[in-house]
């Protein structure tokens, strides 16, 4: 793994520890300080909307694996094959 694999990496975590720490956030103030963990329905609403929030984080960091992804690629073909890339088109 190069240095700028790792950069992005950090970034990428960067951004899904954010979202989840948000999400423990909003959980712990819906459920305890307005008292939804008391209702069944409540504390599924809840969780339901936890989970949308955690998995809707993820495609933000979707676009910069991609590009990594790529330009990985990229030097690979440069270096092993001699191919010369003039663009990545995403």
């Amino acid at each position: 793994i190069s240095l700028f694999e790792e950069k992005i990496m950090i970034v990428v975590y960067t951004v899904i520890a954010a979202s989840f720490c948000i999400v423990l956030i909003q959980f712990f103030i819906q459920g305890f300080l307005r008292n939804q963990f008391n209702d069944q329905t409540d504390a599924y609403r809840l969780i339901v909307f936890s989970l949308a929030v955690i998995v809707a984080s993820i495609p933000i960091a979707l676009p910069i694996v991609m590009q990594v992804t790529m330009a990985i690629g990229m030097k690979e073909l440069g270096e092993v094959h001699k191919a010369v890339v003039t663009s990545v088109p995403a």
